[in-house]
């Protein structure tokens, strides 16, 4: 088995039973950068909570802003992360007058506020346990899923590096490019 494989089989053992957004989402990602994508340091590649305008699209008013959960700089990737109980496709009640969103619908509205030159090719909604992933480039098409397993049973995990990071590590490791990838290379779980 490669080094990288068994970096993989790791992540996945250790992160199969889930987990809580608020006190894990940092750590999962890091742990994901550092341990599926081979990179050093994931946290320099992760911005966590970054600010937006309070989404417009969504009936929020007042002032203040909104927080992503975790935005790449270098590949302009938006994650919307939620807590391995919450269905991914559930709608969540947002508070009294707010429309309840699903992870996608909430990924979209902080996209949609972003500055132009902000916004990339991919946005994913995660709970530790699926992904889902929307490539804005083909948006004929319904958004790419996979599971946290598929990541080492399916090497779901070179499409991951290829979207978040462009198929580049700090390693100096080389992949496809981004761009000749799409989120449609994913196969749907079975």
């Amino acid at each position: 088995m490669s080094k990288d494989r068994k970096r993989v089989k790791a992540f996945v053992e250790r992160w199969k039973d889930g987990g809580e957004e608020d006190s894990q989402c940092q750590k999962f990602w890091e742990d994901l950068m550092e341990s599926v994508l081979g990179v050093k340091q994931g946290r320099d590649w992760l911005d966590f909570e970054r600010k937006v305008k309070k989404p417009v699209i969504t009936n929020e008013s007042g002032r203040g802003s909104k927080r992503i959960d975790v935005y790449l700089p270098h590949s302009k990737t938006l994650i919307e992360q939620k807590s391995s109980d919450i269905p991914l496709d559930k709608p969540i009640n947002r508070g009294k007058g707010l429309e309840p969103l699903d992870a996608i619908h909430q990924a979209l509205a902080y996209y949609n506020n972003l500055k132009p030159e902000e916004r990339g090719q991919y946005m994913i909604a995660c709970n530790f346990k699926e992904f889902i992933v929307v490539d804005h480039n083909r948006n004929d098409e319904e958004p790419a899923r996979f599971t946290l397993k598929s990541l080492y049973t399916e090497n779901k995990w070179k499409d991951l590096r290829d979207i978040l990071n462009g198929g580049k590590t700090n390693e100096g490791e080389a992949g496809q490019d981004a761009a000749a990838r799409t989120a449609s290379d994913f196969v749907k779980p079975s």
